[in-house]
């Protein structure tokens, strides 16, 4: 069978878009043939979801959309490095979106040494209307990963997140030299994005009773 992902390029004439040993190849092709890759509307009826990438040393990615039907829409995404968590709170705090859960990689639950607080207790007081989860670390990178495939076909991006375009492109696995074939996921600048982008997609679907104040919660996920 021919790759329509190849094909673009080989024969299409068009310049190679994805890099080689993508994870999400054909996922991300599929996405912008289905004309998902656009201009995406804020409801403000509909609660926003924000997933963090916490990097310590490398990049803090931040991903922010919405879960509405079987949609999920991403509305904006952010990243940046060498900044405290107060940089991404400002930064949230400016844009329009009501933000109302927030979801967290399990290291979220470490105390910084210089505030003697977790950053899962830095977000819950930056947004108190907003609950905060954290997702334990996962056994299997490659389960996490079918999940998102999964689901992938239900994925909006909003045309403006160029960092998320590029990430989910070059986000690949590691190549042996010796043997040529594919393994794991590389580490490397498009990596965090990925993974904000991954948290995002296991985000639990099942909601609080009690909307202010929402107690920090843990959930079972394939994260």
């Amino acid at each position: 069978a021919v790759d329509p992902v190849k094909a673009a390029w080989v024969w299409g004439g068009s310049c190679r878009p994805i890099a080689e040993g993508a994870i999400y190849a054909r996922e991300f092709t599929a996405l912008e043939q289905s004309g998902r890759l656009c201009s995406i509307p804020y409801e403000r009826s509909a609660d926003t979801i924000l997933a963090m990438d916490l990097g310590i040393g490398d990049h803090t990615s931040l991903v922010l959309g919405q879960w509405i039907g079987h949609e999920r829409r991403v509305l904006h995404v952010y990243e940046s490095s060498g900044v405290p968590l107060s940089h991404y709170v400002d930064h949230l705090k400016r844009l329009d979106y009501r933000i109302d859960r927030i979801v967290l990689p399990h290291d979220a639950e470490a105390r910084e040494l210089q505030t003697g607080r977790t950053r899962a207790e830095v977000m819950e007081l930056a947004f108190p209307q907003a609950q905060v989860e954290i997702i334990p670390r996962t056994p299997d990178i490659e389960t996490a990963i079918n999940h998102v495939r999964e689901h992938f076909g239900a994925v909006w991006i909003d045309r403006d997140a160029g960092i998320l375009v590029e990430a989910l492109k070059k986000y690949r696995r590691r190549k042996n030299e010796k043997t040529g074939l594919f393994e794991g996921p590389l580490h490397d600048t498009f990596s965090d994005m990925a993974d904000a982008f991954r948290c995002w997609m296991h985000a639990e679907t099942r909601r609080p009773t009690a909307r202010t104040p929402r107690a920090r919660q843990g959930f079972q996920s394939a994260w």
